[in-house]
């Protein structure tokens, strides 16, 4: 494995150290704007629906949500992911996120929020 796909790895919490070899799909391979994107969020871990902060040391809290999801015909690739809270990943379930962010808006007015944006 070459030192720049260790580093990667490693970048994105892939411990390599008991790995002598490993597979990575083409997939994973990222465009310069998503490594970026992936190394800012290690530093700064937030929902990207919600805006919450997130700790990354607490596993339980937070997931992967597809962006486009597999059934509307999304990829596994990570440029088709974000970070999420759970409940937030659970409440998108397989919508788009403009769909999604409608849904919230309706729920919002319904029980007497004022929505602007």
């Amino acid at each position: 494995m070459d030192e720049e796909t260790k580093n990667f790895l490693n970048l994105v919490g892939i411990n390599i150290d008991n790995i002598n070899e490993i597979l990575i799909p083409r997939e994973i391979l990222l465009s310069d704007k998503k490594y970026e994107e992936i190394k800012y969020l290690k530093e700064n871990p937030y929902c990207y629906l919600t805006g919450e902060k997130i700790d990354l040391d607490k596993t339980e809290t937070y997931s992967l949500d597809h962006i486009i999801p597999l059934s509307r015909g999304g990829t596994r690739s990570i440029e088709n992911m974000g970070l999420t809270i759970r409940c937030a990943n659970q409440a998108k379930n397989s919508m788009l996120v403009v769909e999604f962010l409608e849904l919230c808006k309706k729920v919002l007015i319904y029980n007497g929020y004022e929505v602007v944006k």
